[in-house]
């Protein structure tokens, strides 16, 4: 017992240092589902048998074991386990079987028993491209391993198991890994009996990857009963496995090898749910079946072989045959061309500058083989730029006869002109460049005669003639009036920038009358159009002639230019103006005094005016011994004179004055009011002017 013990130390120590656990992923062992057994049974696993002898109590402790004995190639060796216990054989060292009791029942006298296999690697490094088939060495099940698909980061693989037509499919990351079961018997697997260890995937390409299998991986399963009795019947393989599941197209014959004998499946036709299929070997035709979907297989006559149909498509004169054949047996793929046809369009040739064109990309496999990784490149041309979507786009898989989602991409030029959209491009594989490792290249036709336009920046000035051109005229009704318009287009590319239909509306003033439009065509980038019209002036007014201008584009859109104000019209009659004429009136002698008095007093500074004054009267005054009285006499008699024949004048014209407003006020004045003069006095009206005020004025 004690040595027991000390195996099972030994060994999971050692099973915790195992070499070939390098990744926490991949599991240390496969095992069977729990079987229970009575005493007196056995398990039968390949040429290794593990038989539950006799249950009791062992000392110390008086501890329900197990007494379990393991025979085969390695030898005999017997491991008394209670509840919990495992044990390794042949040994701790070369682990091959671990047998481990999860519980026992005394009264019952059964116990419930877990078999494992250490995990080894198998084949390391392994590397499959899509659609090549791995297969199990001699020995092993006729297990497959197909890689289906390969992405840049996982993997897709088909496992076929001998024992079942359906494939079982995994998808394993890179890194990682997926086990797969194998069924022993009814409700009894051996798990995972394979195990698939991801190392590195290429999109579209292949697969690298370490297999794993249990070191037992014989998957002869039985439980034999004392005496040879209730023997269980173990899961056989079956004799025929199928070899082929996909399209047969009509003419075509699909080469099996069965144990070196070659036979061809050939499709002699299809119509709706039956296929029509030949069976030859060499120059012989063994046998003519008809196939209908749904159907079990039917055998061959003279040939190891079943077929069945699953589906036919007459309208691709194709069906989808399934051979089945005896294990080892392998039917040569057919290699198919895919036919990539490639189309390229837009919505429209004609575009203004700044709209969007919008182009499509159809891609088309009407071969009958398969298209891989699909690369679609969409052509850029000069003077546009990418508005929406990429320039390129992927697909995986483009099956036989089917359409790739349209490409849709917007452009939007940049600069006006005539333009070729180039050719797409799509590079792809099929199972024949699959087979030869070179990419295969389709083109699509190439677009021609994309035009973009555009208009041309649009200015109109005018000028009026009346005797000068101007913007401004000064004219009187029943005479004509001639205008010129002068329309500018900037310059530009006069192919493709220029506007059409275009027409001057004109809103006349009500002082005049003429045309209300006036066509203008077409006006091209860089080009100077001028038009005279003449008007009728009718009225006496002040008027403004506005004006708009409406055209189309090269595609027909329409577009106003609103002009404002052109040309300005007067037609009223000038205004009259009376000037009065204004006499200065001086003071009287006697008033004189007075006037330079109050001329003084008003003044803020009145000493610079009265020194002037003071020294013109001192030289009239005599001097004081003087007795002479006549001379200042004489000059004062003199500047009375002037000061008298001032206020004599200014009478005079006062007269005048107040005559000419009375005869003013009796008739009605042309013209506007007087205008004042600046250091003038003028007669204002401030009440009626009589002949008796006139008396007052003078």
């Amino acid at each position: 017992m004690k040595r027991h013990v000390a195996l099972i130390v030994i060994g999971v120590l050692i099973l915790s240092v195992m070499p070939l656990v390098k990744s926490t992923s991949v599991p240390s062992q496969a095992s069977l589902d729990l079987i229970t057994l009575h005493v007196g049974d056995s398990i039968v696993l390949g040429d290794y048998k593990i038989t539950f002898s006799s249950l009791g109590r062992i000392n110390p402790g008086n501890v329900l074991a197990a007494d379990i004995e393991v025979s085969g190639p390695e030898g005999k060796d017997g491991y008394p386990l209670s509840n919990g216990d495992w044990a390794l054989y042949p040994s701790a060292t070369n682990p091959l079987l671990n047998i481990s009791v999860v519980w026992l029942k005394e009264n019952e006298q059964t116990a419930l028993i877990r078999v494992s296999s250490p995990l080894e690697k198998l084949i390391p490094d392994e590397t499959l491209s899509v659609g090549d088939y791995l297969t199990l060495p001699s020995g092993f099940p006729r297990i497959k391993i197909k890689l289906a698909a390969a992405y840049s980061t996982r993997a897709v693989f088909n496992i076929y198991l001998p024992y079942t037509s359906t494939p079982k499919t995994v998808t394993v990351d890179e890194d990682d890994g997926v086990g797969v079961a194998y069924k022993l018997a009814e409700d009894m697997y051996y798990s995972p009996y394979i195990f698939i260890y991801l190392k590195d995937s290429k999109s579209g390409s292949s697969a690298k990857f370490d297999l794993y299998v249990p070191k037992v991986f014989s998957t002869k399963f039985q439980i034999e009963k004392p005496g040879g009795g209730g023997t269980t019947t173990p899961i056989e393989a079956k004799v025929i496995e199928m070899v082929y599941d996909n399209l047969l197209y009509t003419g075509e014959s699909l080469p099996v090898d069965v144990n070196g004998t070659e036979y061809r499946i050939k499709l002699l036709s299809t119509i709706p749910n039956i296929a029509k299929v030949a069976v030859i070997k060499g120059n012989e035709t063994l046998d003519t079946l008809i196939l209908e979907t749904g159907d079990v297989p039917k055998k061959v006559k003279n040939a190891p072989i079943e077929l069945a149909v699953q589906k036919v498509e007459v309208q691709y004169n194709r069906a989808t045959i399934k051979v089945y054949a005896p294990q080892g047996s392998t039917a040569i793929p057919i290699l198919r061309s895919a036919n990539i046809k490639v189309g390229i369009d837009t919505s429209q040739k004609v575009v203004m500058l700044g709209n969007n064109l919008v182009v499509v990309i159809t891609v088309q496999n009407s071969g009958k083989g398969d298209a891989y990784n699909l690369n679609v490149a969409a052509p850029i041309p000069n003077n546009f730029e990418v508005v929406s979507a990429v320039k390129t786009w992927e697909l995986k898989t483009l099956p036989a006869f089917a359409d790739m989602p349209a490409l849709i991409y917007v452009l939007k030029p940049t600069k006006v002109g005539e333009y070729k959209i180039g050719r797409a491009v799509v590079t792809f594989y099929d199972p024949k460049s699959i087979d030869t490792g070179k990419k295969k290249t389709a083109v699509s036709n190439e677009l021609s005669g994309i035009k973009v336009y555009g208009i041309p920046e649009v200015s109109v000035s005018a000028v009026a003639y009346n005797g000068t051109w101007s913007d401004y005229i000064r004219t009187e009704p029943g005479k004509q009036v001639k205008i010129r318009f002068s329309v500018r287009a900037s310059a530009g590319n006069p192919t493709f920038e220029f506007v059409k239909n275009a027409t001057l509306s004109i809103e006349l003033p009500g002082n005049l009358e003429g045309p209300a439009t006036i066509p203008l065509g077409m006006i091209k980038a860089g080009e100077n159009k001028t038009v005279e019209a003449s008007f009728k002036v009718t009225t006496e007014d002040f008027g403004l002639i506005n004006a708009r201008l409406t055209y189309l584009d090269p595609l027909g859109g329409r577009h106003e230019l609103n002009l404002g104000n052109l040309i300005t019209v007067n037609s009223l009659p000038p205004k009259i103006e009376v000037k009065e004429k204004v006499v200065k009136v001086y003071p009287d002698t006697k008033e004189l005094p007075q006037f330079i008095n109050q001329t003084l007093s008003k003044m803020t500074d009145a000493t610079p005016l009265a020194k002037e004054i003071a020294g013109i009267v001192n030289a009239y005054i005599p001097p004081k011994k003087s007795t002479n009285y006549w001379k200042p006499l004489g000059i004062l008699f003199l500047l009375l004179s002037i000061v008298l024949g001032a206020a004599a004048y200014r009478y005079w014209a006062g007269y005048e004055r107040a005559m000419a407003e009375l005869r003013r006020k009796k008739k009605s004045r042309p013209g506007g009011l007087p205008k004042k003069e600046v250091g003038e006095e003028k007669a204002t009206e401030t009440e009626e002017i009589t002949e008796e005020k006139v008396e007052e004025l003078i």
